[in-house]
This record gives C-alpha cells, sequence and structure tokens, in this order.
C-alpha cells in the first residue's frame, strides 16, 4: 500500500464519493515483500487497486466495535497537543484511568489494551501512558481530539472479531454490502473445543466480506475528506446500498 498521504491525494480526485479501503494484511514471511499485489504478469509490493459504484442514492458508511468495553464514563478534553491528551476533565488523563481500572468490576488488568472512544464518528486510538509529571496519555493516532470534545476509556476483550462475525451472519441483509474486517487469521479460527458447533464454511448472503490485521481507512463526502485509519481487533467498516440496478 501506498502512504496515507498519497491516498489523499490520489482520492481528491474523486471528492463526492464515500471511501473504504482496506490495508492488506503483511506478507514479508510469505513472499519477502511487506504486501503483494498480483496484476496480470507483474508483481508489486505497493500500490492500491479500486471499485468504483455509481449508484442512484448514497450509500449508508458505518464503522462498528465489537470486544470493547466501556471502562470510565464520558469525559471532556480539557488539553490536547498534537496526539497528546494533558487533561480530561482538568484532572491527570493517566490518573482518570487509573482510578477508572481501580473502580472496574470486570476486572480490567493493566496489561490489557486500552483505548479511548472519540464519541463523535471516528475509531477509538489506542492508548499508550507516558510517564510525564503531568499524566499525559499518547494516542496511536495522528491528532488527538480537540479540548472540549467528549471521550470515553474502553478496554479490549479477545473475542471481538468472532463476536463481528457472528453479528454479521446473525443480521438479515437485504441489501449488498461491502464489510472490512480488522483481525488475524487466529483471531477468527474458532478454538478446537468449539469446532464442531461452527459450520467449516460460512456463507453471508449479499456481503462481501474480506479481513486483515492491518485494518481499513474510510474517508467520508466532507469538505475535508479525512481520511481515518482503524485497526482494533474486531472493528468492521461497511458501506451498503440500496438493491437497486447499478447505473
Amino acid at each position: 500500500m501506498t502512504p496515507r498521504k498519497d491516498w489523499g491525494r490520489s482520492l481528491s480526485h474523486i471528492p463526492k464519493a464515500d471511501k473504504l479501503g482496506l490495508i492488506a494484511s503483511s506478507t514479508p514471511f510469505i513472499t519477502g515483500r511487506p504486501f503483494t499485489l498480483f496484476y496480470d504478469d507483474r508483481i508489486y509490493s505497493s500500490g492500491a487497486v479500486g471499485v468504483g459504484l455509481r449508484l442512484p442514492r448514497r450509500p449508508t458508511s458505518t464503522v462498528n466495535f465489537h470486544g470493547l468495553v466501556p471502562l470510565s464514563d464520558p469525559m471532556k478534553v480539557s488539553k490536547s497537543e498534537g496526539n497528546l491528551i494533558h487533561g480530561l476533565n482538568h484532572s491527570s488523563p493517566s490518573g482518570m484511568l487509573v482510578k477508572a481500572l481501580d473502580a472496574d468490576l470486570r476486572m480490567a488488568q493493566k496489561e490489557d489494551k486500552f483505548f479511548l472512544g472519540h464519541l463523535r464518528p471516528g475509531p477509538p486510538g489506542g492508548l499508550e501512558v507516558r510517564g510525564s509529571s503531568r499524566g499525559s496519555i499518547a494516542l496511536e493516532a495522528d491528532h488527538a481530539p480537540s479540548e472540549g470534545e467528549v471521550v470515553q476509556f474502553f478496554y479490549q476483550v479477545p473475542d471481538g472479531p468472532l463476536a463481528a462475525l457472528d453479528t454479521l451472519k446473525l443480521e438479515s441483509c437485504h441489501e449488498p454490502s461491502f464489510h472490512f474486517l480488522c483481525s488475524t487469521d487466529d483471531d477468527i479460527t474458532p478454538d478446537d473445543d468449539n469446532m464442531s458447533e461452527r459450520q467449516p464454511v460460512q456463507v453471508f448472503q449479499n456481503r462481501f466480506l474480506v479481513s486483515s490485521e492491518n485494518g481499513f481507512v474510510s474517508i467520508e463526502r466532507t469538505t475535508t475528506n479525512t481520511i481515518r485509519k482503524c485497526a482494533i481487533p474486531g472493528a468492521v467498516g461497511s458501506l451498503t446500498w440500496a438493491d437497486n440496478k447499478l447505473a
């Protein structure tokens, strides 16, 4: 895949479209290349391929997170800079996280993966608690939410990707849709004890479903065309459109 800034330049030529893209699985131990694309008789290590749909109505674009459990009440960002958050509710962010862990009754562990959910469209960001005197936290994202915006701590349970598959299987879907799931092969392979309870081949009607451990990007049709990357296991980016004949 090309760098994210190159995606933005390429996709800026079609600003009036909703875009959803999968970041391909890594292949260094399979082909010796970071990524592998077979096109005609050539092999590429970077680039992108896409499908454009002309639809009579705008599709529905969603991102759902499976396996994230709320760890705190919503909080307001009182100070942030770059990808750093220096204040939550005018208190130390790392102190707020420790307080939420101490009060949690579901037994989240301090070695678990934690996320800060931005309570508006956009994926949560992974947390790295830095040992500064201010107790700041750093996000695995380009930018932290701005002052005054509302956020919430979450932690991750391990069965998110399987829960995502089960949800897609149980939902009735009469409209065609694309679904990009963030997961590894191990994440969506049932335990041996449960193999007898699951079908070896699962069919999802009217859906195109593919997964990658590297996640996906979504770009909504806005004036800024902001690119949002999500690599949280169990997250699903979807595009659904009316079941009409394509133009």
